[in-house]
């Protein structure tokens, strides 16, 4: 499975895990304390998802930016110094 069907697959699961349980309280009265363990899984699903997801696109997002900025960057920094290549 390549990169971009496993981010789908997991995005579809994590979305409808959300889903899932935030339709839980709607449909069916909970007592306070199972109202609240149904919210601290809906927030576990959702940082689970920033985890998974999210912050390792970003951090891959900010290497290819830095790479491109050395590649860039070459000799344009030498001639401010007086060096010739």
């Amino acid at each position: 499975m390549d990169g971009a069907a496993a981010v789908v697959l997991v995005s579809v699961a994590m979305f409808a895990g959300c889903f899932l349980l935030g339709l839980i309280p709607v449909l069916i009265n909970l007592s306070q304390q199972k109202l609240q363990f149904v919210s601290v899984l809906g927030a576990g699903l959702l940082c689970g998802t920033a985890l998974a997801i999210i912050i390792p696109e970003g951090v891959e997002l900010v290497e290819e930016s830095w790479r491109g900025e050395e590649d860039s960057a070459g000799l344009s920094v030498l001639p401010e110094h007086g060096i010739r290549e």
